[in-house]
Formats: structure tokens, C-alpha cells, sequence
């Protein structure tokens, strides 16, 4: 994130992941991509592997719009990779990519 506040960014993020939880069941972004690591690692304890890792950014494009990236990385460097557009005025999310779009059709459909 680029801005010269560091608790005005930390606050700006915590709405950006607000945003992230956009079903009114409960159910968030970060839950189904946990679901679908989970189905694609179903043999493994993945999250204790040491060489998992997982990186979520947010990069202001302009005043109210945000660049959400969430990279999770696997053995033998096999990634996973989300990324959507915030906008943190409407509260509207868009995918930037068909993965990133059916998790989000994922929330929105989800009883």
C-alpha cells in the first residue's frame, strides 16, 4: 500500500477486508479460497507444511479503488492466485480474472 500514513493505511485495509465479506450469511472470500486450498491439498496438513506461504496486498489505484492480490504458494512453488478490484465508496468487488470471478460468484450463491 503507498501511503504516507501507516495507521491511516492499516485502517484502510481493515475496510478493504470488510468489504472482502460480502455474503450476509457470514461467509467471507478468505473462507472459500481456505475451502478450495483444502479440497486441492485434501491429503495434506498444507498450512503447516513450512514451505507454504501466503501473501494478501492491497495497492491504492486511486482514491477510493484498491488492487486486492491474494497469492497462496504450495510445494514445488504451485501457486494459487486471486485478485479483485475494491471500491471502497460502493462497496463493489470485481474479479480481475475467471478464478478470482467464481470465487466471488462462490460468496454471493452461498446458503
Amino acid at each position: 500500500m503507498k501511503k504516507p500514513d501507516f495507521e491511516t493505511s492499516l485502517k484502510e485495509l481493515e475496510e478493504i477486508v470488510e468489504k472482502l465479506e460480502t455474503n450476509d450469511k457470514g461467509m467471507t472470500i478468505l473462507q472459500i479460497i481456505e475451502e478450495k486450498i483444502n479440497d486441492k491439498y485434501s491429503d495434506q496438513k498444507i498450512f503447516d507444511d513450512e514451505d507454504t506461504w501466503a501473501e494478501f496486498t492491497a495497492e491504492a489505484t486511486d482514491t477510493k479503488n484498491y488492487e486486492i492480490v491474494f497469492v497462496f504458494s504450495a510445494e514445488n512453488n504451485q501457486s494459487m492466485r486471486y485478485e479483485w478490484n475494491v471500491n471502497l465508496e460502493s462497496g463493489e468487488i470485481s474479479s480481475t480474472d475467471g478464478p478470482s470471478r467464481i470465487i466471488l460468484q462462490t460468496v454471493d450463491h452461498y446458503d
